[in-house]
């Protein structure tokens, strides 16, 4: 061997850096390793909840049929200038107890991190569970309370925690124990 080679062979000088890079490499390494892990883990709870909360929703639904004294069928035939006959006022609507936070964490949880995202979703949470003869084709909600509020398809009531009011003068939504309009557009958040 030349000398010049076993020199550098015996020459202790830099092994510290050496032995740094190959702990480095190995503690990445072990990191990646057990990101792998529990990232299938988690994918897999994200699922769960996800069937959960679809099963749910098919439950509700199905629980959810009115019979049509409580909410009349709409002839297509008759006008909308001709007013209903009799059609007593609904005072009660199907209510899943959720508030317009539950909707925001079901959205904040399909889309993490990504807030216009996780409104849209929050929206359309609460539209798909929208009472029977009702709808949120306007994002309400009453922040005194919370909750949302669906209107209904004629635009005569409105619905908040599943007790009806009659919609007021141009359809506002004013209840007579408030003097000053109770809900406000809600953005999803």
């Amino acid at each position: 061997m030349l000398p010049s080679t076993r020199a550098f062979a015996a020459s202790e000088s830099g092994a510290v850096s050496v032995d740094f890079v190959v702990l480095t490499a190995g503690l990445c390494t072990l990191g990646l390793v057990a990101a792998l892990v529990v990232t299938g883990g988690i994918q897999d709870l994200s699922n769960d909840i996800s069937v959960a909360i679809s099963e749910a929703r098919a439950e509700a639904a199905e629980e959810d049929e009115r019979p049509d004294e409580v909410f009349p069928v709409v002839d297509p035939e008759v006008g909308a200038e001709e007013p209903a006959e009799d059609v007593p006022m609904p005072t009660a609507t199907a209510w899943n107890g959720l508030k317009a936070g539950n909707y925001y964490g079901m959205g904040a949880v399909a889309a993490p991190g990504n807030t216009g995202v996780d409104r849209t979703l929050a929206i359309g949470y609460a539209a798909a569970d929208a009472p029977a003869g009702f709808n949120f084709d306007t994002p309400l909600f009453a922040p005194w309370s919370n909750s949302i509020v669906y209107t209904s398809n004629d635009g005569a009531y409105f619905s908040i925690d599943g007790v009806v009011y009659p919609a007021g003068d141009g359809g506002s939504y004013q209840q007579s124990q408030w003097t000053a309009p109770p809900v406000v557009a809600w953005n999803g958040s």
